[in-house]
């Protein structure tokens, strides 16, 4: 996965709901007090097993996925190269290197490692997201002051050592972690057992962790129980409990730290805290040697929430450290637990260290208490610190703090050099990557989406009648998966006016990411308009999702009506579409299906699609403006009875569908395969007015008795492929009076000259006794089944009598364009 971006929701479209749901792929998962999901196979390449118990690298070119707890056991090593990203699937998942075991984790600032949600690589996550996945948890046999004890979210995992059942190694290592970044985890298996961002639970000193970024977590960001392990770097963003915390006799340093705290629980007041330490919640220490005393230097928090709180008996070492406080939430900046007996000599303040709250102003003499807390009678939270002075050391306590004092003598962490995850980081000091916000599965009241807003098509998206979506210009949506794509069903209406300076696209997120390439196509589905106009076959469905009906009967069930409105389109491009939900049931870049003469259509261009670019089932449906680049199958093919105008087109095709001998056509009319049109009103019969076509497949493809309105027309084609340029379906009828050119009509082929008698048959069609192709077309001008063609206005191999469009003119998507004769 080569980039990462921030990302905002609304409502998330759930997968049920999709009619196309995600493909699961398989694996292991369970445990640790949650059920398993299956991961998302469009952006999971690869599912860890359950049990890991042999080493084993992994490939940093792919996606793993985490279905619910992953433990790293039986002295494994799992080595994760530099780029790789790991994802939990599910709230529940996690993973866990057990004692004896190791991970070794070695990113670069350039290629970090990511240990993140799927719903993150997916593009799905807010801003500010937590609780997405469980956590990383790493667990030794160095000493905890409890003895042997077990993980709090998962009890199956023990730590620590006795001496007894378990030798105490302080120097163990659980591996090597650097440029790791651990995003949007937290887990509530229940009450107080909660997964956090980072876990260490008994790691000893041969462990190494530099520059780690921990990036939103439901509970808190690092939290170490007992051990001696040692960081240097660590960057905890948006921790919604305590950013850094102690326990159990924890031992180490922990240096060059930056907190920013965000999101607070405020539901007492020395939570959510930018240091929390503790010891034992059970017996009173009366060894220092035993008590917990982290070593913090170079420290920096900028808090809104509690500053230090500090529990059980635990000591602490500060040399730097600075707390910068806005008091969002109604939290003491510090607070002891009063009942515990503050052992003398566990705390020393070695360096400066200064408070600085923007709201409140801080004195000596500030009792600074909540008389809320767990132990009111004693509690002596902020005074208590700094006038008791129970702490050892020279350094000097700098109360509301000034700018200078603050800046000059209390510097704390060298903010610059904090590396806080890279484009990865979700620190809004940063330069954020790209948001975007979900769309919900179904729009069924009116909405107005924001142009600063990138929205994401996560699966099926309806809006349902009578909803209008109104998209103003500039706005962009992306589909997340190939399979995403937008219904404005019968009844609904989509108004989506941009302009040529601010189009409105709809794309894949792997474009807007910046990760697609050039002549790209499948990376979304696309977008369908569909209404109750005439079509030719009755009411129908939508060939890729059957729930959606469309067109109309007469009356018998759904009445017809051709002015019928879908909305308006203007300066709209749809890029990279195309899926195929079965064969010959494809999403198209744009699906018109029964949509009536009152929708207004302008300016469209459609950009690399997997299947056809347009396709318009009946309905009467007007287009003025259209580009189609680069679609595999039929750049324009309409069917089912439509008649309507379709106006000053553009048709480049690079690459075709070779299957067969007249797909992937510049033009592809159709009218019902069931029945042989005998009434002229009712066939299929486009008017294509002002048309030029660039083709390295076929040119025109007529079928089904379908009609059509030709002036001034023109294929230009180079043939790359053996397909016929002009192909009719010969076992059916043609109509008199349904087919007719009214001006100069050209064929140009740069590999083939093209005469009046050339064959230009295939005789694999589908009825190859039948089939006439092209010299049916040219030949048989004037007869009486094409008694409507004037012979004059036919021009073969000639690509300068008819004008076509003035491609000037057509509008191509401006830089949404993946067309290389575009600048």
């Amino acid at each position: 996965m080569a980039n990462f971006y921030r990302t905002s929701t609304i409502a998330l479209s759930a997968a049920a709901a999709a009619v196309l749901s995600f493909t699961g792929c398989g694996g292991g998962g369970g445990g640790g007090g949650g059920t398993t999901a299956v991961c998302d196979a469009s952006v999971i390449d690869v599912v860890l097993p359950a049990v890991i118990d042999a080493d084993m690298t992994l490939d940093s070119t792919k996606v793993y996925g985490l279905e619910g707890k992953v433990n790293v056991t039986n002295n494994a090593v799992l080595t994760i190269p530099a780029g790789t990203t790991v994802a939990g699937c599910a709230p529940a998942s996690f993973m866990v290197v057990e004692p004896g075991s190791q991970l070794d984790a070695v990113g670069t600032e350039a290629a970090p490692i990511t240990f993140t949600s799927q719903k993150y690589v997916q593009g799905l996550s807010s801003q500010n997201a937590a609780g997405e996945w469980g956590g990383l948890i790493l667990a030794g046999n160095a000493y905890t002051h409890y003895g042997v004890a077990h993980y709090e979210a998962d009890e199956t995992v023990a730590f620590g050592c006795d001496d007894v059942t378990v030798p105490c190694n302080n120097t163990q290592s659980s591996g090597h972690l650097e440029y790791v970044r651990v995003v949007h985890t937290g887990y509530e298996v229940e009450k107080d057992k909660e997964l956090n961002g980072l876990s260490l639970a008994g790691v000893g000193s041969g462990t190494i962790l530099k520059n780690i970024a921990i990036i939103g977590g439901l509970d808190d960001g690092l939290e170490i129980w007992g051990g001696t392990v040692n960081i240097d770097g660590l960057y905890v963003y948006n921790a919604n409990d305590d950013s850094v915390d102690t326990d159990l006799g924890y031992r180490g340093t922990i240096q060059n730290v930056l907190v920013q705290q965000v999101n607070v629980d405020s539901t007492n007041d020395h939570d959510s805290a930018g240091m929390e330490f503790g010891n034992d919640n059970n017996t009173i220490v009366t060894d220092d040697s035993n008590a917990t005393q982290p070593n913090i230097i170079n420290y920096t928090a900028y808090i809104k929430g509690g500053g230090f709180y500090n529990k059980y008996d635990a000591g602490f070492k500060w040399n730097n450290v600075k707390f910068i406080s806005d008091k969002t939430a109604d939290e003491a900046q510090v607070h002891f637990r009063g009942q515990d007996a503050y052992t003398t000599g566990a705390k020393h303040i070695d360096g400066p260290v200064c408070f600085k709250d923007t709201a409140l102003t801080l004195d000596d003499n500030s009792t600074y208490t909540n008389l809320n807390s767990k132990d009111a009678t004693a509690d002596t939270a902020y005074a208590y610190f700094v006038t008791n002075k129970l702490y050892a050391g020279s350094g000097t306590i700098y109360v509301d703090a000034n700018t200078t004092t603050m800046d000059t003598v209390c510097t704390g962490a060298d903010e610059a050099t904090i590396w806080k995850g890279s484009e990865g980081s979700l620190d809004p000091l940063e330069t954020p990557p790209v948001i975007y916000t979900a769309l919900p599965s179904e729009i069924t009241s009116d909405m107005t989406l924001d142009k600063t807003v990138k929205y994401a098509i996560d699966g099926k998206v309806n809006v349902k009648a009578p909803a209008v979506l109104t998209i103003p210009a500039g706005t962009t949506l992306a589909g997340v998966t190939p399979n995403s794509f937008m219904v404005v069903e019968a009844g609904a209406q989509m108004i989506a006016i941009g302009t040529q300076a601010e189009p409105i696209v709809f794309t894949s997120k792997k474009d807007v990411d910046g990760n697609s390439q050039d002549n790209a196509a499948g990376e979304w589905g696309g977008l369908v308009l569909a209404g109750n106009a005439y079509t030719h076959y009755g009411v129908a469905h939508y060939e890729a999702d059957e729930t959606v009906a469309f067109g109309c009967d007469g009356g018998v069930t759904v009445a017809c009506d051709n002015t019928q409105s879908s909305g308006h389109l203007e300066y709209v491009a749809v890029k990279h579409s195309g899926y195929e939900v079965e064969k010959d049931k494809e999403l198209n870049g744009l699906s018109l299906a029964g949509v009536g003469s009152g929708t207004i259509l302008k300016n469209i261009a459609i950009i690399g699609g997997l299947d056809d670019g347009l396709e318009i089932w009946g309905g009467r449906v007007n287009i003025d403006g259209l580009y189609v680049y680069n679609a595999h199958d039929d750049s324009v093919d309409t069917d089912l009875g439509y008649r309507g105008t379709i106006q000053n087109v553009l048709v480049k095709q690079v690459n075709v569908d070779s299957t067969n001998d007249h797909d992937s056509a510049g033009m592809e009319f159709g009218n019902d395969n069931n029945t042989i049109t005998t009434d002229d009103t009712n066939a299929t019969q486009p008017d294509i007015i002002n048309y030029t076509a660039y083709i390295k497949g076929g040119g025109f493809y007529n079928k089904y008795d379908a009609g059509f309105k030709w002036d001034n027309v023109k294929f230009v084609s180079d043939k790359t492929v053996d397909t016929a340029m002009v192909f009719f379906r010969g076992e059916d009828a043609y109509l008199t009076g349904a087919k007719h050119i009214s001006s100069d009509v050209c064929f140009k082929d740069t590999s083939v000259a093209l005469t009046d008698t050339t064959t230009y048959s295939d005789t694999n069609s589908k009825d190859a006794t039948a089939n006439t192709a092209y010299a049916y077309f040219v030949t048989n001008v004037g007869t009486t089944g094409l008694a409507a063609i004037d012979a004059a206005y036919l021009n073969v191999d000639d690509n300068t009598t008819c004008l076509g469009v003035t491609e000037a003119n057509v509008w191509k998507g401006k830089a949404g364009t993946n067309d290389p004769l575009e600048q």
